[in-house]
């Protein structure tokens, strides 16, 4: 599976158990339940190689993993989950699908983390509370964004904040004024 893939995937698993968790009114359970779990995971290799690995049959891995969910004391709707991506040999989605959350968790907030790129080796405070503000009157967001060097960008900026893209490069309009003038 590609990478675009499993990011599309985890997004509609995220979104969906969002929507499950909201009516059953455990969406902050649920999360804290996903990040114990994604803790457990990277404490114990042999967890995770376990239940990721495809050379372990889904009957070595289901009694495995229902153990650690009985252990760990989670509630139905949490567990019910594992066992459903565990089922749907999804269940190496869950440390990205714990990242989606938290970024729908964000959104909802109103607060993102995004990057800005440009070429200069660190950005004036202007220019950067200026796109912030644009950012908030136009996309009705608060992010907080990270500065990186780029040395692809000759002049101007590029900013990305979730699924939100605005590139006011240089490179980038002269590439759009191209393809203007070959069509």
């Amino acid at each position: 599976m590609s990478n675009q893939s499993t990011i599309f995937i985890s997004k509609i698993y995220s979104r969906a158990i969002k929507m499950i968790a909201a009516d059953v009114s455990k969406t902050t359970d649920f999360l804290k339940e996903l990040e114990h779990f994604v803790e457990l995971l990277n404490k114990s290799s042999d967890l995770e190689t376990i239940l990721f690995h495809p050379l372990f049959r889904l009957d070595e891995k289901k009694p495995i993993l229902l153990d650690v969910v009985e252990k760990s004391n989670y509630s139905k709707l949490f567990s019910e989950f594992l066992v459903f991506l565990l089922d749907e040999k999804r269940l190496g989605l869950i440390p990205q699908i714990y990242k989606e959350l938290i970024v729908i968790e964000d959104e909802e907030k109103g607060f993102l983390k995004g990057t800005i790129e440009g070429h200069e080796d660190q950005i004036d405070q202007d220019k950067l509370l200026k796109v912030v503000s644009w950012l908030k009157q136009k996309l009705k967001i608060s992010p907080v964004l990270n500065y990186e060097k780029n040395p692809q960008i000759t002049a101007g900026y590029k900013v990305t904040v979730g699924d939100f893209q605005l590139d006011v490069s240089l490179d980038h309009q002269l590439d759009e004024f191209v393809k203007t003038i070959l069509q």
